[in-house]
């Protein structure tokens, strides 16, 4: 007999931030509810926090600021990855919300997501993940490529 399936927690109808939208740690419970695997985090409000829990998690983390609204996370300079002590992530918890601050500073902060430092696991067609690597390695993130890169028109297929 297939085992039980559980019904994933709802994503709430406006999303769970205080503008209405959805943030990355509301959309990783949804997808956990679904059995997906996800990276072990915790919302920080604080650098001390911040650091407590990345010692509970282990080294290296990554701290992502959370805000509805937020979509281009690099460009706000709201992302640090590779933090292997609690001085560097109290160091990069205040710069990374100082940076939305001043990027966004009409956007309410949700908190600062610590999440483990790991490996991209891709599920699926192993054609789409080569092709997802290979963008990742010649023209970077996509909020960096999308920077570096005018965008001049699309031809949909």
């Amino acid at each position: 007999m297939p085992p039980a399936v559980r019904r994933p927690e709802p994503l709430p109808g406006r999303g769970d931030g205080p503008g209405g939208g959805r943030t990355e740690a509301s959309a990783k419970r949804f997808l956990a509810g679904l059995g997906f695997p996800v990276t072990r985090e915790h919302l920080a409000a604080t650098a001390a926090a911040a650091a407590t829990l990345a010692m509970g998690i282990g080294f290296p983390v990554v701290l992502k600021v959370q805000a509805a609204g937020l979509e281009h996370k690099t460009e706000a300079g709201a992302v640090r990855l590779g933090l292997r002590s609690a001085a560097e992530v109290r160091v990069a918890f205040a710069e990374v919300v100082a940076s939305v601050k001043a990027h966004r500073p009409d956007l309410a902060l949700d908190g600062v997501l610590v999440q483990e430092d790991g490996e991209w696991t891709i599920q699926g067609d192993p054609t789409e993940a080569a092709f997802l690597v290979a963008e990742a390695k010649i023209a970077g993130l996509t909020e960096e490529r999308e920077a570096r890169f005018e965008r001049v028109g699309e031809i949909p297929f």
